[in-house]
């Protein structure tokens, strides 16, 4: 049945129904559910929109009573409304006028068909004030940056208000005094926990963004060496919180503590770091360089990783490729790779565009390892019979390419762009690598 209602409210515009989330429904006036059945409402309705006019066909599912609209026709949205003020807080710098940071913005449910006039005030004024104290909101548009003139600093978030009408939303913003110096509030993750020689990267945040001119962090760790961090310290850029810092842990099993500042005077933030024995992950394919530009005669390769504690003599192993199986080409290795070590068969040309391999057994793959595509390709490495790793690339194994596991497995990573190798960044985790062999021999764990 086709119907139409009019001057309705939204109800709720997350409800709860047996259907699992998300449902893309709301509640109308009187309880009825819109449904996106033949047609998904852009802008979907906030909480409390109004819609003046709503058709579509009224149907019974999942127990409840639903209207389906059937394109942007069957649905006329009422007069844009204020949504919102955001984020919860922002920061703001004693003396300086401008923009807060992050920029605080004001948004309307959706554009406005007339420019609109939004009052703003701050609820301590002699800290802070929206400069100006109004805003307009042109035709077409659903929202604006709000602006601020800081008269002083303080320590308590102040909290500003827009209106329109009936309809308020408010934020906050924390004024940073002139000579408030910026501590570290946390190390994450506060328990550093690596294998002994991985590579990892933590984040230092800070309780108030860099001033001027970057802060200054300083990084220590006790025992010296069990973590390798940046002796000079790391410079938090200017109005950033958040640091990256890379680390590298050392080689021997132990326990220490990093100890974070931003100065000796400040309040230090520690984390306990441990090292654990590396994982053995056994021996593995690392990275896979099948489509460099131009042709792929002579330039492709593949990057073996020993994830062994000792040194591994590859000979006698193979690498075999293929689509519909691994019969399409293979190679017989030989060679001895140490532990935590890469070995690069391929070849026999090394230049820029395949990477600048180091070749430790030159070897033209004939025929060439497959591009892949619809129909996914992979490379295994076997040892006999037995499939040690395997890499399977492309959208569908259709053709069910076998994997470690001795089962069909599944895709790992699609098809690279051309230029790309696929690059083994974790034990399950594939990716592209615009730059091959950029990396070096990583540690994968």
């Amino acid at each position: 049945m086709l119907i139409q209602i009019n001057n309705l409210a939204v109800i709720d515009a997350a409800p709860v129904t047996d259907e699992a989330p998300p449902t893309n429904e709301f509640t109308v006036t009187g309880g009825l559910l819109v449904d996106d059945l033949m047609y998904l409402i852009e802008p979907f309705p906030t909480q409390d929109s109004m819609i003046q006019s709503l058709t579509g066909i009224l149907y019974v599912g999942w127990s409840n009573s639903k209207i389906a609209p059937r394109n942007a026709a069957d649905i006329q949205l009422g007069a844009a409304m204020l949504k919102s003020l955001s984020p919860e807080m922002v920061y703001f710098s004693e003396g300086k006028v401008g923009s807060s940071n992050p920029a605080m913005m004001l948004e309307l449910t959706w554009p406005t068909e007339e420019e609109m006039t939004i009052q703003l005030v701050s609820l301590n004024p002699e800290v802070i004030v929206p400069s100006p104290s109004e805003v307009v909101i042109a035709a077409g548009s659903k929202s604006v940056e709000v602006t601020f003139e800081a008269l002083s600093s303080s320590k308590e978030a102040i909290t500003i208000e827009a209106s329109a009408g009936d309809i308020k939303v408010s934020s906050t913003v924390r004024v940073v005094g002139a000579d408030e110096v910026p501590v570290v509030s946390a190390i994450e993750p506060a328990e550093i926990t690596m294998s002994a020689g991985k590579k990892g990267s933590i984040q230092i945040v800070l309780d108030l963004p860099a001033q001027a001119g970057g802060q200054q962090v300083f990084l220590s760790v006790e025992p010296a060496g069990i973590l390798s961090v940046p002796s000079e310290g790391i410079l938090v850029p200017e109005g950033e919180f958040v640091a990256n810092v890379d680390v590298i842990a050392a080689e021997l099993v132990g326990v220490g503590t990093l100890t974070v500042s931003t100065d000796a005077a400040t309040a230090q933030v520690t984390a306990t770091v441990t090292i654990t024995e590396k994982i053995q992950v056994g021996l593995l394919i690392a990275e896979l360089m099948y489509d460099p530009p131009g042709g792929d005669d002579e330039l492709e390769w593949i990057k073996l990783y020993n994830g062994h504690s000792t040194e591994v003599d590859v000979t006698g192993l193979k690498l075999a490729w293929g689509g519909t199986d691994y019969n399409y080409g293979n190679v017989f290795l030989a060679g001895v790779i140490p532990a935590g070590g890469c070995f690069i068969v391929g070849g026999p040309k090394s230049d820029e565009s395949n990477g600048l391999p180091a070749l430790d057994q030159v070897y033209d793959f004939e025929p060439d390892i497959q591009n892949s595509g619809t129909t996914a390709d992979g490379v295994a490495l076997f040892q006999g019979e037995t499939i040690l790793d395997a890499v399977i690339y492309g959208q569908e194994n259709s053709n069910g390419l076998v994997d470690e596991s001795g089962m069909t497995g599944s895709v790992d990573v699609g098809k690279a762009p051309k230029g790309n190798s696929l690059i083994r960044t974790e034990l399950g985790v594939w990716g592209f690598n615009p730059t091959p062999n950029s990396e070096g021999c990583i540690t994968i764990e």
